[in-house]
């Protein structure tokens, strides 16, 4: 294979990385933010909002951020709803097993 036998995702690779690296090379020639730029204050104070606004915590002690209230109710009572339909399958299946019971013995009889 010669290197004129590049693949069309070769082709894509080599084009993606021309870009990249032209990306890399004028962000490095462009100026550098200097101290004087970054308002420190402003920062100080969004990292504060955002600490304020994970640290929530719900009724239960638990971060609001973490777990929903509603998801928790939704979820109790998807899980009732489930443990009902296995309860009435349950009887589902021991119906027909009496029944299918009964129909071979009444097969058998005869």
């Amino acid at each position: 294979m010669e290197i004129t036998e590049i693949s069309l995702g070769g082709a894509v690779a080599l084009l993606i990385l021309r870009e990249v690296f032209g990306f890399l090379l004028n962000r490095r020639d462009s100026s550098a933010l200097s101290e004087r730029d970054i308002d420190t204050t402003a920062m100080s104070q969004k990292i504060t909002d955002l600490w304020d606004w994970h640290n929530v915590r719900g009724a239960d002690n638990v971060p609001v951020w973490y777990f929903r209230s509603s998801l928790d109710d939704a979820m109790d009572k998807l899980s009732d709803s489930i443990d009902k339909q296995t309860e009435v399958l349950q009887k589902v299946t021991f119906i027909l097993d009496r029944l299918d019971g009964e129909v071979r013995e009444h097969i058998h009889s005869k």
